[in-house]
């Protein structure tokens, strides 16, 4: 991927989606330090650990119901095609991330699609519901390759403990 990155680079460069991102205007700006001071993972790391919060405001609140329910399938997407980018155009070799639960998850992954391919009788209902069986999983394989420092783990950590205590404080007051 390093290599086809560095092939493809000056077309990204020439984008204009790019060249509006790194320009002064948008670099200097206050809201663009305080969201992106720590780079680009700190931001998703955040989100991901922001996903309840997030998620209900948006099934609650908003009345776009499409946004509502799907926002979180474009954020899975959005992280994937982030880690691919990443590795693709940084200019540092990236080492490859694997945990003890990798090989158990993708069997686990293997085995539930050979379920549904043997035993489903309806199969908009049956990838309806691997999708969401899976996509928690899918998930925990994003938040590893995006998680590069302990600093990024204690940002995320510290981040779910916040909405933990929020939400223990709201239970206390119901």
């Amino acid at each position: 991927l390093a290599r086809l990155g560095r092939n493809t680079e000056h077309v990204v460069e020439n984008s204009l989606p790019y060249r509006l991102w790194h320009s002064d205007f948008v670099r200097k700006s206050h809201l663009y330090r305080l969201v992106f001071s720590h780079g680009m993972n700190r931001v998703m790391v955040v989100i991901f650990a922001l996903y309840l919060p997030i998620d209900y405001v948006l099934r609650t609140y908003c009345p776009i119901a499409a946004l509502a329910s799907g926002w979180d399938e474009v954020f899975l997407a959005f992280g994937l095609v982030y880690i691919i980018f990443k590795r693709m155009f940084s200019g540092k070799t990236l080492e490859t991330r694997s945990t003890p639960m990798d090989i158990p998850l993708l069997v686990f992954f293997a085995v539930g699609f050979l379920l549904l391919c043997i035993t489903s009788t309806h199969l908009s209902v049956a990838i309806a519901g691997y999708r969401a069986v899976y996509q928690y999983m899918l998930w925990f394989f994003i938040l590893t390759r995006i998680l590069e420092n302990e600093k990024d783990v204690y940002c995320f950590f510290y981040t779910l403990i916040a909405v933990g205590t929020l939400t223990a404080l709201h239970g206390v007051y119901q």
